[in-house]
């Protein structure tokens, strides 16, 4: 099982109703972890057991999440001043002979790069040139939303803490 760091966000699942529910931890105690739940809005203790019987599943980064920070979307980059998160798509459209089908698309997600301004035209000439998987040596790629978050609290800690971060969370 995942060993979790202090203020990673993920998501609980409720058998009783059968939902997930987002909570964000706050420290390593014992046989479990002590969590802030956002949606009652208060520290609840949540044990390995529960963790391991009923699962949870980790804040994944979306279109949604990204926009309630501020996140301006253009195609497949978001900007934030001089933060980029580039959505890292390839694609191949082969024509094919076939009665039905014209083309035939396959596609890879590769992750979301996130970049500084001064990185943004190195990235899309390597990117361009995408062959193999010598980019992800080059720069991160990331998928979630946690590291979002710890990128933007090392980038601008004056405009982001995680009671914000809990706040767009609980929007969603």
């Amino acid at each position: 099982m995942s060993i979790f760091e202090t203020n990673q966000y993920i998501e609980l699942y409720n058998p009783l109703r059968n939902n997930y529910f987002p909570v964000r931890i706050l420290e390593r105690v014992k046989d479990g972890y002590l969590v802030h739940s956002l949606i009652i809005n208060k520290e609840i203790n949540i044990y390995d057991f529960q963790l391991k019987t009923y699962g949870y599943r980790n804040t994944w980064i979306s279109k949604e999440l990204l926009e309630r920070i501020g996140f301006k979307k253009d195609g497949l980059i978001y900007t934030l001043g001089n933060i980029i998160i580039w959505e890292c798509l390839t694609g191949e459209l082969n024509k094919i002979d076939h009665p039905y089908y014209l083309y035939e698309y396959k596609s890879k997600h590769l992750g979301y790069a996130i970049l500084s301004e001064n990185e943004m035209e190195d990235f899309k000439n390597d990117f361009q040139k995408i062959e193999n998987e010598k980019i992800r040596e080059r720069y991160s790629f990331i998928s979630s939303m946690n590291e979002v978050f710890d990128y933007l609290l090392e980038q601008k800690p004056r405009e982001f803490s995680y009671e914000k971060f809990d706040k767009i969370i609980i929007d969603k």
